[in-house]
């Protein structure tokens, strides 16, 4: 069983986490929220940057690329793949 499931601990103390710092900012002033808006801004374009380098570094990319914008329209007409899906 998932432990991230409704209602478990850990989703709910990331969640915690993730709001306490915008709130507390906001608390304090507005001022402080734009100044760190400046890092937070900053430091996840890096980070978006270095997972998209890492994602290009990988074995194969070029088929999952082209079969994300080349999708096999035959399987649209397929049964089980609709009832695949709902059932995700």
């Amino acid at each position: 069983e998932s432990e991230f499931r409704i209602g478990a601990v850990p989703p709910i103390i990331c969640l915690f986490v993730c709001w306490f710092f915008p709130c507390v900012s906001l608390m304090r002033r507005t001022r402080v929220l734009g100044e760190r808006s400046l890092y937070i801004v900053a430091t996840s374009s890096v980070i978006f940057a270095l997972f998209l380098l890492h994602i290009l570094c990988l074995r194969h990319i070029s088929d999952g690329i082209r079969r994300y914008f080349k999708p096999d329209f035959e399987k649209w007409t397929d049964y089980n793949s609709w009832a695949a899906a709902i059932n995700e």
